[in-house]
């Protein structure tokens, strides 16, 4: 909603500034949010994931894990955050994370229909 009011503006206008966003684990619709957040992103901060800190800094990876997770209040929408620091990780030649999926149960890996 915020997006669209903010279209409106005329080219040249001075507005006020946009409002800054609220983290969604500041104030959840969901209280258990945080603690799921919590508990599903700090994963990165424990090994395998944390033999990769040194060379890729999580904290990014950590806030947006923690900022879609307590959007949807689901373990699995943390997924995305999670594999991406590994891609990273793996790039970097880090090849601790190879077995990442172990430590974490809401990210299985999935095949396409017909492959096994």
């Amino acid at each position: 909603v915020t997006d669209f009011g903010w279209s409106w503006k005329n080219p040249g206008d001075t507005c006020e500034t946009e409002p800054e966003r609220k983290h969604p684990c500041d104030d959840s619709l969901f209280p258990e949010a945080k603690d799921l957040a919590d508990e599903s992103c700090d994963v990165l901060l424990t090994p395998p994931f944390s033999e990769c800190n040194g060379v890729i800094d999580p904290a990014t990876a950590i806030y947006n894990c923690k900022y879609d997770t307590c959007s949807c209040a689901d373990s699995s929408c943390a997924c995305h955050a999670v594999k991406n620091y590994v891609k990273q990780c793996v790039e970097a030649g880090i090849t601790a994370v190879d077995s990442w999926r172990e430590f974490v149960d809401y990210c299985p890996l999935s095949c396409e229909a017909g492959l096994f």
